[in-house]
């Protein structure tokens, strides 16, 4: 049995709002508003949003983002941020991608999730809240 206080036991999930307009050519942090599992209430939402590691451990980061399906293929990246540094980046050109990242964490260190696009992208409209996911776990035991 895992208790609260280890790392094993932290998750959290979110989603972001649904058809949501991200400027061109900018940085911008993914605003995962809608909480569906947040166990040690470390998700701080809002335009900077950001997930704060509870204790000392090795966490799991994934990420889903679905765009709206507009004209022409939007070219865009995703981004990872532990504590403002760039740990993970990936580019896409098409309407849906997805980021990961895994890594050792000290407490009170955060992970942001940004993203960028060429020309402006609006999150998919989806009706299940699928349209920008982000799931974090504690999968391990910093030693």
């Amino acid at each position: 049995m895992i208790d609260g206080n280890s790392p094993l036991a932290v998750q959290a999930k979110a989603t972001a709002m649904l058809g949501l307009a991200i400027p061109a050519n900018q940085w911008v942090v993914l605003d995962f508003v809608l909480r569906e599992v947040d166990t040690h209430l470390a998700i701080m939402p809002g335009p900077l949003w950001r997930w704060s590691a509870p204790m000392r451990g090795v966490y799991h980061l994934q990420t889903t983002v679905r765009l709206d399906g507009g004209p022409g293929s939007p070219t865009w990246q995703l981004r990872v941020q532990r504590a403002n540094q760039l740990v993970a980046e990936a580019a896409f050109a098409g309407v849906s991608g997805q980021i990961a990242w895994l890594g050792a964490m000290q407490p009170l260190e955060d992970l942001q999730v940004l993203i960028r696009g060429s020309t402006t992208l609006v999150l998919a409209p989806d009706p299940l809240g699928l349209a920008a996911v982000v799931s974090i776990a504690g999968v391990g035991v910093a030693l």
